[in-house]
C-alpha cells in the first residue's frame, strides 16, 4: 500500500524547482494553456499582515496559495492546488493535482492521469528552459 501511496503523491505532484512568485506563475500557466492545448482557470490568494513602523501601516505579504483548474480542448479535466514554499518567500514550490482519497493511480479516471503526465511534461520542458530568479519582496506602504 505504500508504494501504491507514493506513486499517487508522485504522479500528482509537480515541482517547481527553487519556487515560483505569482508573475512567474503567470507566465508558466500560459505557457501550458497554450501548449495542451487548453484552459488553465486560477485564483491566487495573497494572505497579508498589517504592520506599523514607526507610526506607518505597512501591509506585509506572508503566503501565497493558488487553486485552479486544467481543461484539455477535448474535455480532460483536473483540478490543482499550489501550496506556499517553506523559504519564507511569496512562492510557491509544488503543484499539487487533486486525487481520490485511497485511490491508486489505476483507479483514476486515466485521460485525467495523462492530463498530469503531460502539465508535468510541459513544466520541466518550461522550467529546464528558464532562469527562473526570484524577486524580492516588496512592503507596500498604506499612503502609497
Amino acid at each position: 500500500m505504500t508504494e501504491q501511496l507514493d506513486d499517487i503523491v508522485g504522479r500528482s505532484t509537480i515541482q517547481l524547482g527553487n519556487g515560483f512568485q505569482e508573475h512567474e506563475l503567470d507566465r508558466l500557466f500560459l505557457h501550458i494553456e497554450r501548449t495542451l492545448p487548453g484552459k488553465v482557470h486560477y485564483r491566487i490568494q495573497t494572505e497579508k499582515d498589517a504592520v506599523i513602523d514607526n507610526g506607518k501601516i505597512y501591509l506585509q505579504a506572508q503566503q501565497l496559495s493558488i487553486v485552479g483548474s486544467f481543461t484539455r480542448n477535448d474535455g480532460a479535466f483536473a483540478e490543482f492546488t499550489c501550496h506556499p514554499s517553506k523559504n519564507g518567500i511569496l512562492t510557491v514550490d509544488q503543484l499539487k493535482f487533486e486525487t481520490l482519497l485511497d485511490f491508486t493511480v489505476a483507479q483514476h479516471n486515466p485521460d485525467q492521469v495523462a492530463l498530469w503526465d503531460r502539465v508535468r511534461e510541459i513544466t520541466q520542458q518550461y522550467l529546464a528552459q528558464q532562469t527562473v530568479v526570484p524577486l524580492p519582496t516588496r512592503e507596500r506602504h498604506c499612503d502609497d
